[in-house]
């Protein structure tokens, strides 16, 4: 199984590692462990965990209609 994650998300994630390592050091590093970590977790074992459609199109009409 491979892991595709969206651009957006990744560069979300390397900002937040970059914080925390500001912040304390070491900190993002432990950070990006841990979400490796938890995508290891849903490898193990997939069927454990739903699959949630992607819905952003719907998101996006919905938010048009609001202006």
């Amino acid at each position: 199984m491979q892991v595709i994650q969206h651009p957006e998300a990744t560069a979300e994630l390397t900002e937040a590692a970059q914080v925390y390592e500001r912040k304390v050091p070491a900190l993002g590093a432990q950070f990006l462990d841990a979400i490796d970590e938890a995508v290891a977790v849903v490898f193990a074992a997939p069927e454990r965990w739903r699959i949630i459609e992607d819905r952003s199109e719907e998101h996006t009409s919905e938010l048009q209609s609001l202006r």
